[in-house]
């Protein structure tokens, strides 16, 4: 596996770290959005390696968007997810709040809560997207810094049902949520290292008619 297949499996969620136990929280950042940003549209991330991801994303009401994930898979396959989120505000920072709950045909089997990827425009037609790390907050969670629980699952060889994406066999693996309020998760990632905390970075461009 290159590089940019370890980043889109970070992101794929534009995330799941595996056995149908992708890091959630009960809670988002804010109980409703604060921020707008001119998101609506197409955008392409190229790498190295000549795959491609492509978000599309569309404006519902009150705020809100829906996400269209799409990564090439190479030979021809694809991954696709689809997913409502809206945007907290904090400082200089734009977070999305993933709900995987009200996923279209949730590929995460009965996974529920939010997702938090951080989102810096670039320019009108660049942005960065980053993906919040599971090590950290696993270990902020073992230090009582940020309430959460954490679960270890062993390795299995069943095959996932039908459509699901929520499968990795002959591994264990190590499922984090997160229970914390969120005035306390805005904490955390305003006193933490934003480096640490969204270690790889995805840049996003337009398309353009």
């Amino acid at each position: 596996m290159g590089r940019f297949r370890a980043i889109a499996v970070l992101l794929m969620l534009l995330v799941l770290s595996a056995a149908c136990c992708p890091m959630l929280s009960e809670h988002p950042l804010s109980g409703k959005p604060d921020i707008d940003l001119p998101l609506t549209g197409a955008w392409k991330f190229d790498s190295p390696e000549k795959n491609a991801i492509l978000l599309h994303v569309y404006k519902t009401t009150n705020g809100h968007f829906i996400l269209h994930y799409i990564a090439d898979k190479g030979e021809g396959t694809t991954e696709t997810f689809t997913v409502p989120f809206f945007l907290t505000n904090m400082g200089d920072t734009v977070y999305a709040n993933i709900d995987i709950g009200k996923a279209l045909e949730n590929p995460f089997a009965e996974a529920d809560g939010y997702f938090f990827v951080k989102i810096v425009p670039l320019e009108a037609d660049t942005i960065q997207v980053s993906a919040l790390a599971q090590q950290p907050v696993k270990a902020a969670i073992e230090s009582g810094r940020l309430k959460g629980d954490i679960q270890k699952k062993g390795a299995h060889d069943e095959r996932p049902p039908e459509g699901k994406v929520c499968y990795l066999p002959q591994m264990a693996v190590t499922c984090v949520r997160m229970t914390d309020t969120s005035e306390n998760l805005r904490k955390f990632l305003i006193t933490n290292s934003s480096g640490r905390l969204f270690p790889e970075v995805l840049t996003f461009r337009r398309i353009k008619d």
